[in-house]
């Protein structure tokens, strides 16, 4: 003959959601206002712009592009 099943205490409802509210499972980190701490660039002047193209046609001259269709 088999076993009755032994009656547990139901977690559900308000007892439930005390208890589960009670511990803590993740540790969370204190808030705070995040704040940048790098100063904003500013616009490149021509070498600046001359040494960016010329780096990206050294990439196209020696790597180049390969359109799949």
């Amino acid at each position: 003959m088999p076993k009755q099943p032994s009656r547990g205490r139901r977690s559900g409802g308000r007892a439930g959601n005390a208890m589960r509210r009670s511990s803590l499972i993740i540790d969370q980190m204190p808030w705070w206002l995040k704040m940048n701490v790098d100063r904003p660039t500013g616009p490149l002047d021509e070498e600046g712009i001359n040494t960016i193209h010329d780096g990206a046609m050294r990439i196209l001259e020696e790597i180049g592009i390969e359109f799949v269709n």
